[in-house]
C-alpha cells in the first residue's frame, strides 16, 4: 500500500461498509534520560549533553517518537526542531546554565 492510506471498502451480502484504516502510532513503552555529566561550572561555558532513548516493551529502540526536554531555574536547552527520535531511538540536546551564573540545582526532565 502506498504512504497515503485510504478507507477500505468491504462488500458483503449486497451491503457496503467502510473501514477506516490508519497509520500505526509510534509509542514508546519507556524513555530514558542519560546525561554526560552531572555538574558544571558556573562560568556559563559548560554544556551537559542530554540523550533521550525510546524503547518498546521488548526493549527495542523506537524511531519517530516525539520527545520534549524541559529545564528549570533559568537553564536553557537546545533541542533539534521536531524532536523525534531517530533510527537509533534517540534525541540529543545540549543544556547550559543560561544567563544566571549563580550556584543552583537545575532539573532536566524528558517526556
Amino acid at each position: 500500500m502506498n504512504q497515503r492510506q485510504r478507507p477500505a471498502r468491504l462488500f458483503s451480502w449486497g451491503r457496503v461498509g467502510v473501514v477506516q484504516t490508519t497509520q500505526p502510532t509510534t509509542e514508546a513503552a519507556e524513555i530514558t534520560l542519560a546525561l554526560d555529566k552531572y555538574s558544571v561550572t558556573n562560568a556559563g561555558t559548560d554544556t551537559v549533553v542530554a540523550t533521550v532513548t525510546a524503547v518498546d516493551a521488548n526493549r527495542n529502540v523506537v524511531a519517530g517518537v516525539p520527545v520534549s526536554i524541559a529545564v528549570n531555574n533559568g537553564a536553557t536547552v537546545a533541542l533539534p526542531s521536531g524532536s523525534l527520535t531517530g533510527t537509533t531511538g534517540q534525541v540529543v540536546a545540549n543544556v547550559t546554565i543560561g544567563a544566571d551564573k549563580s550556584n543552583r540545582i537545575i532539573t532536566i526532565t524528558a517526556t
